[in-house]
């Protein structure tokens, strides 16, 4: 291999989801590292070519990958990848043909030796079950049961069955499991489209009395289980698929479509037939080549559980940070140094995102020359637009990508609540990184705390205003009832003090004036003290805000006071004609305004007018003649109500108390 081979970066995306491409995917490591090859791992998440091909080749892009190894890849993502300029090494059979597209030969070969070898072991006629294909993506197994089928043909004796399932066995025993409930003939012969289903089958089958333990079983693969079943006798015989030779071939494919260099002849399997007369010699060489298999996965595992605990405990530190720290910035800033720290970055920004001006605001500190709006471009672009993280292995490789000259890779995460996007993680790297995909998860993962925690701190934050913006008006509301309090009652205090002198007993200046006189004067006296009471109301209210508002009961006489509530309201209506109501009126008013009969309205009157029953209890009333109201037995409306009204009162007026109606008792309001 040329010294070019040394500039390479070869993505790999193979499952380790039976032995064979557990060896496959070992043949690939080693020979990577003989040719000096940077081999880029894809294969973190199983799900990966399932997802939507668009996501798929982005991930690609990013990668900044020379070509790509992968098994089971569906034929329109092979087309979209081809389409994007990824040379691909497609590790199953496809018909899909590209200068760019490498797939394998060997698999027709392999089936057919397998189904001859088989069919001359029960003599060209019987029941044979075939079990695999047809289910997965890429090949499926189509051209090994073309073979099948080819040698089918040649024994018109010989009736061939289908099961279609999955490559996993684990996967694939409830849909084997179910055809074999439905099958009506006797098996006389099993072939497995891999030895792990071959085996699989066998156990089922013998379970329910299908099978014998004569019956022959072929498998494909050359797995280090059936070469094991060979030599024990369980098994009749396996069609092995050299898988280390299979992954040095597919290294040394993928590098020359790197370089752009001719292919040499047709990549394929080399098929070669395992019975119990090789199986000695073919066990040995499988060995061999398996020798440094156990030591280096226990090494890979062991630095993928590292990882893993490095990922947990930052998602611990930021937890156990966010549950008492709730000012917004310095949050973003404990949770990007830790970050920071932990994935030996240079630097890491964290940009805020809004969508009305479409532009990012950087919100922690970063290289100088960046300014403090950005607008998206590159990565952070198409990190926005994608909904998903944005890995740049190395930006000497990437056109146009804005960063400082000494960064070298760069990871943008999206900052996100739900599906909304906050901002974005932007990491910068002084070195070339490799992360694999559960890492990004993790990473993701941790820009999802991120989120949540920016959104309680900043609804945090506007609680905090809320309350402050309330205090504030509540100092307001108090001194603006302070002064009410203090202009108005110096004011009133005089009003009461001199209307009070002028209704004393007989005796003072009362007994001089005329009688429609005293009554103006008993109505500004009433006037006062009903502000008075406002005054107090107000002060009630926020006394009661806070919870120190008392109660006094007072019991006081109804009549009193019905007879000034009726005053009240009748004075307030229009000047009538002299009374013309019944000459029985005790009240022998001299105008009248009808008030309606019962005493519904008369208890709406009371309830609605505090002020009015805290008058009644401290102003004297003198009998006089009534000005306004004419209510015939309007005494026996007062009986309706009970004699205890509650009032507040801590003290009556001296009016009040020199009338006689001062508080008898105290009565539960």
């Amino acid at each position: 291999m040329t010294a070019t081979s040394l500039a390479l970066r070869i993505g790999a995306h193979i499952e380790p989801r039976d032995p064979f491409w557990v060896q496959v995917r070992e043949a690939v490591y080693q020979r990577a590292e003989q040719v000096g090859v940077a081999l880029v791992w894809l294969d973190a998440d199983p799900m990966l070519f399932d997802e939507p091909t668009a996501h798929v080749v982005v991930d690609m892009r990013h990668q900044q990958l020379d070509a790509l190894i992968a098994v089971y890849i569906a034929e329109p993502l092979v087309d979209e990848l081809l389409a994007a300029g990824i040379p691909l090494v497609h590790l199953s059979e496809s018909d899909t043909r590209a200068p760019q597209l490498v797939t394998p030969t060997g698999l027709y070969e392999s089936a057919l030796t397998a189904m001859t070898f088989l069919s001359a072991q029960i003599g060209g006629s019987g029941h044979v079950l075939v079990v695999g294909g047809l289910y997965d993506a890429g090949e499926g197994g189509r051209s090994r049961l073309a073979a099948i089928q080819h040698v089918a043909c040649n024994y018109p004796s010989l009736t061939v069955s289908h099961i279609p399932c999955l490559w996993s066995p684990q996967l694939a025993q409830p849909q084997i499991v179910a055809a074999l409930e439905r099958l009506a003939a006797p098996i006389d012969a099993i072939l497995g489209l891999s030895d792990s289903l071959a085996m699989l089958v066998r156990d089922l089958a013998y379970a329910r009395g299908l099978t014998q333990a004569t019956t022959p079983v072929v498998g494909i693969n050359g797995d280090p289980l059936a070469l094991a079943a060979i030599a024990a006798g369980t098994m009749t015989a396996t069609v092995e698929t050299p898988a280390a030779e299979f992954g040095r071939q597919a290294v040394d494919y993928a590098c020359l479509l790197a370089r752009g260099e001719p292919l040499p002849v047709p990549f394929g399997y080399l098929p070669r037939l395992v019975t119990a007369q090789n199986v000695a010699e073919v066990a040995v060489r499988k060995l061999i080549a398996l020798a440094e298999l156990p030591s280096r996965l226990v090494g890979v595992n062991r630095e993928q559980e590292q990882r893993r605990m490095a990922q947990l405990e930052i998602s611990l530190a930021i937890n156990w940070r966010v549950g008492g720290l709730m000012n917004r910035r310095e949050l973003s800033h404990l949770i990007a140094n830790l970050i920071r720290t932990n994935y030996r970055s240079h630097s890491v920004q964290l940009l805020l995102w809004h969508p009305t001006t479409r532009l990012l605001l950087r919100d922690l500190p970063g290289p100088s020359d960046l300014p403090q709006q950005i607008v998206p471009s590159g990565a952070l672009a198409t990190a926005l637009r994608d909904n998903h993280a944005v890995f740049i292995p190395d930006l000497r490789h990437s056109d146009g990508e804005p960063c400082a000259p000494m960064i070298r890779s760069r990871v943008v995460v999206p900052i996100r609540v739900g599906e909304t996007i906050l901002g974005l993680l932007d990491m910068q790297h002084d070195q070339p990184i490799q992360l694999s995909r559960q890492e990004l998860a993790g990473l993701q993962s941790l820009a999802d705390q991120l989120g949540v925690a920016m959104q309680n701190a900043e609804l945090y934050e506007a609680a905090l205003h809320a309350r402050a913006v309330a205090e504030q008006a509540n100092q307001l509301k108090t001194r603006l009832l302070a002064n009410v309090s203090h202009e108005l009652r110096t004011p009133l205090n005089v009003i009461l003090g001199y209307s009070e002198g002028l209704l004393l007993p007989p005796g003072g200046a009362a007994s001089t004036l005329p009688a429609e006189a005293l009554h103006d004067i008993r109505h500004i006296y009433q006037s006062g003290e009903h502000l008075i009471q406002l005054i107090n109301d107000l002060l009630d209210l926020s006394r009661a805000d806070i919870g120190e508002l008392d109660l006094f009961p007072v019991r006081l006489d109804p009549v009193p006071f019905l007879r000034d509530l009726f005053q009240s309201v009748a004075g307030s209506a229009p000047h009538s004609p002299a009374c013309a109501g019944p000459s029985t009126c005790p009240l022998r008013c001299r105008r009248w305004t009808p008030i309606p009969s019962g005493c519904g309205r008369l208890s709406s009157i009371c309830c609605k007018t505090p002020s009015a029953i805290r008058r009644a209890a401290r102003l004297p009333l003198e009998p006089r003649p009534p000005q306004t109201a004419c209510i015939s037995g309007w005494r026996t409306l007062a009986s309706v109500f009970q004699p205890s009204f509650s009032s507040r009162s801590s003290s009556p007026s001296p009016a009040a108390s020199s009338a006689g109606h001062a508080p008898t008792g105290s009565v539960s309001g």
